[in-house]
């Protein structure tokens, strides 16, 4: 038997253990929420709780208490101070914020009659009474004359030395400022120092100021015609796949299951990439440097960041830069960290104040070009002297774009051309122009591991470019949408994280597989993947792999693998009768689709389109009002809710007395599908369910179960119309099929 229940006029269907799990969910999420207030009230700011960090105890003041409860502190961390979240529940407080201000100050206080003593602290103090704070946090007002002669002349000379600490030129009343008469000042004026190292900080619009220094922008470099001066670098090759060992993470134990591991490329010409983890329950992140080429661990760093968007090193590994993107009122920023005795210790911090300057020049990626120079690529391209923090030149709204291998080089999109520009400079040497249509759409670049070539991507469409000449070297559909393209090698993409494709043949020689959750970066033609305890480097395409796909596509020519494209004869075959009225039209509407991409409808041909909606068999369930309601049938408020008493308000009773509305309902799901046959062989296909099954079945406005249920059955026509066809296929024979390579966290197989 089914179920379902009211909320709020809209009815569902539940299975019955899955509707007392639901009651079991409010009913600890009231007494979560209930539970969740006094754990927000449990500490303050400023208290001085004990909690348990890297399985030691130890005592820290709160900084910052969230709106679950949640306390922040600044935890002993070897020599250092990182911010640790304590949960309710898992802190003890030692002294309140109150008695915190005045931990030092505590005495004894004895009365009149000698019999009465306390350990407190002067917490106010008036002519006649005294507040004292005592150690439970407890505050009691006492009579002067109550106390002790002692204790009366404390209170005599503490209220004198108040007295004698109030400023006597405090106030006054403002006027103009007297004009200056004969010598200037010298000493007049100056700049306040600022503080070592500097925090972030807001700056104003239309600057960008560093240690007090103003800057302006430079002016935009001017956009021309240029002959191609461009002499690519090419990246050293991997011969091997290689293995690196990664430390973990100090993260406390309780909250390892939270880590989450990201890789960065890291600049120095594909040799360092960045391994970043973050704890959601930690508020820093560990961040391992990598050298791939020396297959060694260069760096291990603790971050006061919860959030790294990008980790950039300079050349000589001396300086390291951190982009923070705007996060809620934070408008983020970059930050310069120097190495100082195997730490990281910040030097400077560039941070925008203003939306339209954030906008500008927040980057969402940056590398070094030298140790002098940062260059930062956000809404502006942008060249920067990090000492003085000027700007050299910058690039205004760049669409797409990329950075070559060497780090040399940017090709980015603007005013309808393809720029290659030389990053030191800002110096345009080369200009590319292709189909205006495609170029105004393009997504994606990519540059080969030997600098020489270029793809662009927009849509289903690829083409590739010299870099050396802007000549064209390919451009075709692939016929299905391009998500995401890299070059596996000099000559081969990967097309969608899972299809190395022949961009001349115009075919896939080789299938990808990643497990899903696997972070991945990449370094010349090099992958390398991210585990919990390593990071290792694969070619995509080694010589193996290379020497494979040579062999199946010898002497192959693109139009011989194409097995249907625009002009191809295609027959169409249909069976929609349960579409009801909209049959007859929606097989009209699929014919003009296929005249619109350039087939040409033939009846005999053996390349053949199907679309077809099957019915299943009718399925009878039972329903009833579930228990869990807070509106009965009557539609009168439940204020009991799932806790109230048996048969009550329509709730059901398992002995048959009252309870809620029982009724049958029953319904035929439908499936919708398309199939791209070429005789018997299945080269596309996609499909559609309508059902009511499942454990809820939530009502619209005036609908019975029975309508809920009629109404999920039925098929929409909408899906053969809004399908897309890929526009060709094309496959290597049957007898030089395409191979295969997986990748776990185990490795390559």
């Amino acid at each position: 038997m089914k179920m379902f229940f009211s909320w709020l006029g809209t009815r569902c269907r539940l299975a019955g253990v899955f509707n007392s799990l639901i009651a079991s969910l409010l009913f600890l999420g009231f007494l979560g929420a209930a539970i969740g207030q006094d754990q927000t009230a449990m500490f303050e700011v400023g208290d001085l709780i004990e909690f348990e960090f890297h399985g030691k105890k130890q005592q820290q003041v709160v900084v910052e208490v969230r709106q679950n409860g949640w306390a922040r502190v600044e935890a002993d961390f070897g020599d250092t101070k990182i911010g640790h979240m304590v949960l309710p529940g898992k802190g003890k407080l030692i002294r309140s914020a109150a008695a915190q201000e005045f931990a030092e100050d505590f005495r004894t206080w004895t009365d009149a009659t000698g019999k009465f003593k306390v350990e407190a602290t002067v917490y106010d103090l008036t002519e006649t009474e005294v507040k004292l704070l005592k150690k439970d946090d407890k505050v009691v007002t006492i009579p002067i004359s109550k106390l002790c002669e002692a204790d009366k002349t404390f209170l005599s000379e503490l209220r004198a030395k108040r007295e004698a600490e109030v400023d006597p030129f405090a106030g006054g009343t403002a006027v103009k400022p007297r004009q200056p008469v004969g010598d200037d000042d010298m000493f007049a004026g100056g700049t306040p120092v600022e503080e070592t190292p500097p925090a972030l900080k807001t700056f104003p619009p239309g600057t960008l100021p560093i240690a007090g220094k103003a800057v302006k922008v430079a002016n935009e470099i001017a956009l021309d015609t240029a002959e191609f001066k461009y002499t690519p670098a090419e990246q050293p090759k991997h011969e091997r796949d290689k293995s690196i060992s990664l430390p973990q993470p100090k993260f406390a134990k309780e909250y390892e299951g939270h880590t989450n591991s990201r890789l960065f490329y890291s600049g120095n010409s594909g040799e360092l990439i960045a391994v970043y983890r973050k704890n959601s329950f930690q508020n820093f992140s560990h961040t391992v440097l990598v050298d791939t080429k020396a297959e060694e661990i260069v760096g291990e760093y603790t971050l006061p960041f919860q959030e790294v968007n990008d980790i950039i090193v300079s050349p000589s590994k001396q300086s390291i830069v951190t982009i923070h993107n705007s996060a809620g009122s934070e408008n983020g920023g970059i930050v310069f960290w120097k190495q100082v005795d195997g730490k990281l210790e910040p030097e400077q911090a560039w941070k925008f104040g203003a939306f339209g300057q954030q906008n500008r020049f927040t980057a969402h990626s940056s590398l070094f070009v030298d140790d002098q120079h940062l260059f930062t690529i956000g809404s502006h391209l942008a060249l920067w002297d990090v000492a003085s923090a000027k700007c050299l030149y910058c690039v205004s709204d760049p669409g797409a774009w990329v950075i070559s291998r060497d780090n040399s080089h940017i090709v980015f999109f603007q005013k309808g051309s393809l720029w290659l520009m030389r990053l030191k400079d800002g110096e345009i040497v080369g200009r590319i122009q292709g189909d205006p249509k495609f170029i105004e759409s393009l997504k994606m670049l990519e540059v080969s591991p030997d600098g020489k070539s270029l793809v662009a991507a927009a849509g289903n469409s690829l083409h590739g470019f010299d870099l050396t000449t802007g000549a064209s070297l390919f451009s075709y559909d692939a016929g299905y949408n391009i998500a995401s393209v890299i070059w596996a090698d000099n000559s081969l993409l990967l097309v969608n994280n899972g299809l190395i494709v022949d961009p001349k043949l115009q075919v896939t020689v080789w299938n990808v597989a990643v497990t899903h959750g696997l972070y991945r970066a990449q370094t010349g033609s090099t992958t390398w993947i991210v585990t919990p305890d390593r990071v290792f480097g694969f070619e995509l395409i080694n010589d193996n792999r290379r020497n494979e796909i040579a062999r199946n596509t010898a002497e192959l020519k693109a139009e011989e693998l194409l097995l249907y494209g625009p002009g191809s004869r295609i027959s169409l075959s249909t069976d929609l009768a349960h579409l009801g009225v909209d049959s007859d039209n929606t097989a009209q509407q699929l014919r003009e689709m296929l005249e619109k991409r350039g087939f040409v409808i033939d009846d005999s041909a053996p390349l053949r389109l199907e679309a077809v909606v099957r019915q299943g068999k009718e399925v009878e369930e039972l329903v009833r009002e579930g228990r869990g309601s807070l509106i009965d049938p009557l539609g009168r408020m439940d204020p009991f809710g799932p806790f109230g008493p048996i048969g009550g308000f329509g709730r059901p009773d398992p002995f048959g007395r009252g309870g809620g509305i029982h009724e049958r309902i029953r319904y035929k799901p439908h499936s919708s599908h398309l199939v791209l046959k070429l005789n018997q062989d299945i080269l596309w296909q996609a499909s559609a369910n309508y059902s009511a099954a499942g454990p809820v079945l939530t009502l619209e406005d005036g609908e019975t179960p029975q309508d809920a249920a009629n109404r999920l059955c039925r098929p929409n026509a909408k899906f053969f119309t809004n399908s897309t066809i890929p526009a060709k296929i094309a496959r290597l024979p049957k007898d030089r099929p395409a191979g295969s390579t997986r990748i776990t966290a185990a490795g390559v197989q």
